[in-house]
């Protein structure tokens, strides 16, 4: 997917990754994973380029290039775990208990903070086709803060973010609120 190299563009990523954890509510980790996961992968759903706007908020979508591109993130969320410690062969198709579930469905999540997101990413002047990686590496500072404070078990929080940037590419959005751009 992007035409550049992680590594090369890997501060702006960060820098971005850090001002949207700045801008999430902060209240409830397991909200604040799936919200910066369920970005990730509605960043993937809106990089395809499909029309939704025929489409009802909500609903399922399927996208063959967002499934493709899916990959490559999974294996960056898989990277960045390894790199923060966490086990990267473990947690991510476990089901999530009910009692670790986020506040807010993919859809709220989604109509929350993209509006945010977009903003971080301005902020830091981040390249379009990054979006999708600056979303998932906030989600997986998010797990690892978790399990570093042993607050999270970081399988849950692998779970979570896996779960969470399938369902947000899957999820047909609300339209983006004008003066931003996705």
């Amino acid at each position: 997917m992007p035409s550049f190299s992680i590594q090369e563009d890997y501060p702006s990523i960060n820098a971005a990754a850090n001002i949207f954890l700045g801008k999430l509510p902060g209240k409830h980790i397991e909200t604040d994973i799936a919200g910066a996961a369920s970005v990730a992968g509605l960043m993937l759903l809106r990089a395809a380029g499909v029309d939704l706007s025929s489409l009802e908020p909500g609903s399922t979508v399927l996208v063959d290039w967002v499934n493709d591109s899916g990959i490559e993130l999974s294996n960056f969320m898989v990277q960045v775990a390894a790199n923060t410690g966490l086990d990267p062969r473990t947690g991510w198709t476990e089901p999530v208990p009910a009692d670790h579930q986020p506040q807010m469905s993919v859809l709220e999540l989604t109509r929350a903070l993209e509006t945010p997101f977009l903003a971080a990413c301005e902020e830091a002047a981040s390249l379009p086709e990054w979006k999708p990686y600056i979303a998932a590496l906030a989600a997986m500072k998010i797990v690892s803060a978790g399990a570093t404070s042993k607050f999270l078990d970081p399988e849950i929080g692998k779970a979570l973010a896996m779960t969470y940037v399938v369902a947000g590419s899957k999820t047909v959005p609300w339209p983006v609120l004008s003066g931003v751009s996705a």
